[in-house]
């Protein structure tokens, strides 16, 4: 597909080239403040001089270009794809709705494919729905979708291979596979006496003699007689004890670092005889290693270690095989492209690893980090935890250097994405470093060798899960929520982030507006006004809500416009005009001052 541009170069030397003005803590909007195809509501008031940051989005926007992909879940859409027709009828909805590409997920969590694979089992069912395991969706999209003149990208849960709801994928086939974890086994003791094990952190007791400890008050709003509720301070000094009839009336407050301890039994009597107000408690907290599998915090997904050999070579053997045997116009790696969180690798291979790169035995885990003991409180660096969080990232990079080196080499022309949650400083825990490696940011783990690892240089395009409720800034400032908890402002780190390195598209979750067809719209807009395109998943609820024409609407009038990432030679062009300006000394843009939500996009 080309669009009728004439000269890339030109086009980009036409665009602005200053510097943007300082960062502005409100919106700025331009004297035309509504979209050109408003919804139903308040105008959709934009900030015009944020969102038109950088050679990318200003030469996506001075060429009316604009990405507009809908995501295709393989497990939530087994039963929208499960013949022939289905797949074609679905084609022709989605290009009606104005969407210019399709990611199909082929390789799901559970590791299964869509396709029939050498390396990985076929999926024939997810819940209640089913599909014949002799139905290639992924060929039967490609043929339906390149008819209609549409490109489709084929997705991979890259180091996920296992789901634990129906506890399979060939990471419970081979658990030398699974990452290690570092967690701690927890205990709290009364000074001179025996330590009583804290069974789980922010759970309430399972079990009639269990201990827990708590730092959310949301879960002491409920009365729970036989229960004795203790409420220690940042030292573990108790502030107050109370009865579990009486929780609901007497409106517990954990103190800011504190934890409330919560037992009945054995360990209510502890409490009552140990936690009185003014004692001092000791909190013990001691490493333990497990597989994934026994984590109960990773509630889905099956990771898989990235610096395991056979795992990273059966990722690439997947990825051979999509761009051997079948014309995508590209891959797409999502939020599994990472490590588990910041707790993860911590096995044998890790240690071993990362030693040989520092040059030195180290004390593991506590020379990378500690964790505290303190139920509230941080994790304490160790003097190797900087370098570890760099090499980690460096795994990661790596992996899609491989990658892309290998889809390059198969099929010159399929293009590489990645999808990622919008908030930058959630990712250096799971070493998933999407940012270019010039940006410009204060997050202090953003070191120079950090940046290194920085791999949106390897991608065509990259989309990041701005998944709030509130499209605009403007908006913000109407119902009070923080302006980074914004479609909006959170496009705006996203393309600010990678830097003119990639074509950055703002994902949107549909389900997050479910009943308000109103508000999705105007997050189209927000999303395609901050970064150079949108992407929405996911197509089943598109379906179960009907929307198909809410998406017609929300797009500006006229026909479909081209992606960027589909005009040849326009990301090579942008990324020279980047380079230029850096080497004559143009100043990076400003950084927007507004934190994200932890976890979004996850």
């Amino acid at each position: 597909m080309r669009h009728p541009l004439t000269s890339l170069a030109a086009l980009i030397a036409a665009l602005v080239t200053s510097p943007v003005p300082a960062q502005q803590t409100t919106p700025i909007p331009a004297p035309a403040t509504t979209a050109p195809n408003p919804p139903a509501g308040p105008p959709l008031v934009l900030d015009r001089v944020h969102d038109n940051v950088g050679i990318a989005q200003q030469t996506a926007q001075a060429g009316k270009l604009q990405g507009r992909i809908l995501w295709m879940d393989a497990g939530a859409n087994v039963g929208n794809l499960n013949s022939i027709a289905k797949i074609q009828d679905i084609v022709g909805k989605v290009k009606a709705a104005g969407f210019n590409m399709i990611v199909l997920d082929v390789k799901p969590i559970v590791g299964d494919t869509v396709y029939p694979s050498r390396f990985a089992p076929k999926l024939t069912a997810w819940k209640e729905q089913t599909v014949a395991a002799d139905l290639d969706v992924l060929r039967q999209m490609l043929l339906a979708a390149h008819t209609a003149g549409l490109p489709v990208y084929a997705n991979l849960s890259t180091f996920g291979e296992g789901h634990k709801y129906v506890h399979r994928g060939l990471a419970y086939t081979h658990p030398d596979w699974q990452t290690i974890l570092y967690e701690v086994d927890r205990s709290v003791s009364s000074y001179g006496g025996p330590a009583v094990p804290i069974a789980a952190l922010d759970a309430l007791p399972k079990n009639g003699d269990a201990l827990t400890a708590l730092t959310n008050a949301a879960l002491l709003r409920t009365n729970r007689p036989g229960a004795t509720v203790a409420v220690l301070n940042f030292d573990a000094r108790v502030m107050a004890v109370h009865d579990g009839s009486n929780i609901k009336a007497a409106a517990i407050a954990i103190p800011p670092r504190g934890a409330a301890l919560i037992g009945s039994g054995r360990a209510g009597q502890w409490l009552r005889a140990n936690a009185r107000p003014g004692a001092i408690l000791t909190y013990a907290a001691t490493p333990r290693y497990v597989r994934v599998r026994d984590a109960p915090e990773q509630a889905i997904t099956m990771f898989c270690d990235p610096l395991n050999p056979d795992v990273r070579q059966h990722e690439l053997d997947i990825v051979r095989e999509i761009v051997t045997n079948y014309d995508v116009d590209g891959v797409v790696f999502d939020d599994r492209l990472r490590y588990a969180g910041l707790n993860a690798d911590f096995g044998p291979r890790e240690r071993v690893a990362f030693e040989q790169v520092v040059g030195k035995r180290l004390a593991w885990p506590d020379d990378v980090f500690r964790t505290s003991p303190y139920p509230n409180q941080d994790i304490l660096p160790g003097p190797y935890f900087q370098p570890w969080l760099t090499w980690r990232a460096g795994v990661i990079q790596s992996w899609l250097a491989d990658a892309a080196a290998l889809i390059h080499e198969v099929r010159p022309q399929a293009q590489i994405a990645v999808y990622v949650g919008s908030w930058y400083g959630d990712y250096y825990k799971v070493a998933s470093n999407w940012a270019a490696p010039d940006v410009a940011a204060p997050f202090p783990f953003l070191t120079p060798d950090y940046k290194k690892t920085g791999y949106a240089p390897l991608l065509d395009w990259l989309t990041t899960g701005c998944y709030y409720e509130t499209p605009t800034l403007a908006d913000s400032a109407d119902t009070g929520v923080s302006p980074g908890a914004t479609v909006e402002a959170a496009g705006q780190l996203s393309n600010l982030m990678v830097g003119d390195a990639a074509w950055t598209y703002a994902g949107l979750y549909a389900l997050t507006y479910q009943g308000r067809p109103d508000q999705f719209a105007r997050a189209i807009q927000a999303a395609a006004a901050a970064t150079q395109g949108v992407m929405v998943f996911d197509m089943s609820q598109i379906i179960q809500f009907n929307w198909w024409d809410v998406i017609a609407r929300a797009w500006e009038p006229g026909a479909t416009p081209p992606a960027p990432n589909t005009i040849p030679d326009l990301l090579s062009e942008v990324r020279r005009r980047h380079a230029q300006d850096r080497q004559n000394g143009v100043p990076p843009p400003s950084f927007p001052p507004y934190l994200g939500v932890e976890n979004t996009g996850f």
